[in-house]
């Protein structure tokens, strides 16, 4: 099948596809240490390409998400980290999803269990966010 939008890497796909409720997806950048047990997805190509933006917007559109998770040292890591955590916080804000902050340390703790990692390009510190999959359940018609 050849889709008209969206994600169109097959591998990333089919691995979102999967995805059961509860279960997590990481946005990384490329220095946050391996998940064990999870599957990795590295789209960098370059350094900056793609970036933290780009593999989020996708993402973030195409799943159903139930709430997320950054690291509380987005905001004081510069103005691209700052820039980041507007990023997600708005998107965040504008579907009502639930998003926390922790620490790094305790962010790469809930790393665990992870079942999907996807790299993007980009080198700024803590522009990683955990993606907890929900639920779609579309409005049925009478």
């Amino acid at each position: 099948m050849l889709k008209k939008g969206g994600i169109i890497n097959p591998e990333l796909l089919s691995e979102l596809q999967a995805l059961r409720h509860t279960e997590k997806v990481v946005i990384a950048d490329p220095g946050l240490p391996r998940v064990e047990g999870a599957k990795e997805i590295n789209l960098a190509l370059t350094s900056g390409i793609p970036s933290f933006a780009d593999v989020f917007n996708s993402i973030f559109n195409e799943l159903a998400v139930e709430r997320g998770i950054i690291a509380s040292e987005m905001q004081s890591a510069g103005d691209q980290a700052a820039r980041a955590k507007n990023l997600v916080t708005e998107a965040f804000q504008k579907h009502q999803y639930v998003l926390t902050s922790e620490s790094h340390e305790e962010f790469k703790n809930l790393t665990k269990g992870a079942k999907l990692v996807v790299v993007h390009g980009e080198g700024t510190r803590y522009s990683n966010v955990i993606l907890v999959a929900g639920v779609h359940f579309p409005k049925l018609t009478d």
